[in-house]
């Protein structure tokens, strides 16, 4: 056998070039599923622990007039919170102020400081970099001045956008978080501001017919609902899953098709070099070579090709998932596979068989 051992090192040289690009095919296929598979499946963790953790509303809804909240709360068995929403026009954007939730949605300083003194201000990572601010700057706004304390995840818009129907994010649209008084404060409030109710049931089995059941008391009740968002029919919260569910289901297929790819390619080039070397496999066999003996030694190349390309594929995984693991809020904006930029906050509440 040390015969056929040899020659199959001399049969990797004769034709480095084919066996190197082989191995190319099989390692990024490799590389492509390990690393598609992992960064899905630490999203779809990391966006499902922070929901639960702040609160994630499963619906939002407005109405005609006032809530008594501890009634509502107690017969839809729920914990209900209403929340001051104001958009606040600028130079060169325009900024939604969002009162901070004591129960739902709460919202997770990624830097910086939490709100502390009137005038404080928390915003969006995105944001804060396309205005060209930093943490600390003074911000001003319908006329009042604000000092930018942090940057801040909201739950309930981990994709900001800013109307239901948008597709993608409105340039120089961005999210903030202040104190309600200092929304109430502002000149354009009184009349532009709008008045929300965030609801997160009990029961988290049983959401849609709760949900249905709460849109149904309200209407016996005599309120009109003016704006009814259901957690996953909000693009804001249910648009990253699009994200997840896409990389986990493209994976797989892509990873085969280099696999496939890779595999008719040495087949040929097997089945060619078992024709050329016909007359060399009638000798061995004469000299006293099995069958078997043979067989092995014509799959050894593509086996340790196959063996080098995945190897390579995934120890690479392995080398890049640690420059990728480093630390990044949920809404930072970077550019690595690792860091999630406005795509890593979802709803705690998942009909998907991992959840």
């Amino acid at each position: 056998m040390s015969a056929l051992n040899r020659r199959i090192w001399r049969m990797l040289r004769e034709h480095m070039g084919r066996y190197v690009g082989i191995a190319i095919l099989v390692l990024l296929g490799s590389f492509y599923f390990t690393a598609a598979t992992g960064v899905a499946g630490s999203m779809e963790r990391m966006v499902v622990g922070f929901a639960d953790r702040n609160q994630q509303e499963d619906l939002t809804f407005t109405t005609d007039k006032p809530l008594d909240i501890a009634d509502w709360e107690r017969e839809s068995s729920a914990t209900i919170e209403a929340s001051l929403r104001h958009d606040v026009r600028l130079p060169k954007g325009e900024l939604r102020l969002l009162s901070p939730g004591a129960e739902l949605n709460l919202a997770q300083v990624t830097s910086g400081q939490a709100l502390a003194n009137p005038g404080d201000v928390l915003v969006d990572p995105h944001f804060l970099q396309t205005q060209g601010l930093k943490v600390g700057d003074v911000l001003t706004l319908d006329g009042r001045t604000f000092t930018v304390v942090g940057t801040v995840a909201v739950p309930n818009y981990v994709y900001p956008l800013k109307g239901l129907y948008d597709v993608l994010p409105t340039a120089g649209f961005g999210i903030g978080v202040a104190a309600q008084a200092d929304i109430e404060a502002l000149p354009s409030a009184t009349e532009a501001a709008s008045t929300t109710y965030s609801v997160r049931f009990h029961d988290r089995d049983r959401i849609e017919a709760q949900t249905a059941a709460l849109r149904n008391l309200l209407g016996d009740d005599g309120y009109r609902v003016t704006e009814w968002i259901e957690a996953e029919h909000n693009q804001r919260i249910s648009m990253p899953w699009g994200n997840i569910s896409s990389m986990q289901s493209m994976s797989f297929p892509v990873a085969i098709a280099f696999f496939v790819l890779g595999c008719v390619i040495v087949g040929v080039m097997i089945t060619r070099t078992v024709k050329a070397d016909s007359i060399i496999a009638g000798s061995l066999y004469a000299l006293g070579y099995r069958r078997a003996e043979l067989t092995r030694h014509y799959l050894a190349v593509p086996v340790l090709v196959t063996l080098a390309g995945s190897l390579a594929g995934t120890l690479w995984r392995c080398l890049a998932s640690r420059r990728w693991s480093a630390p990044c809020s949920p809404r930072t904006t970077c550019r690595t596979p690792g860091c999630f930029s406005r795509r890593t906050i979802l709803r705690s509440r998942c009909s998907r068989p991992s959840c």
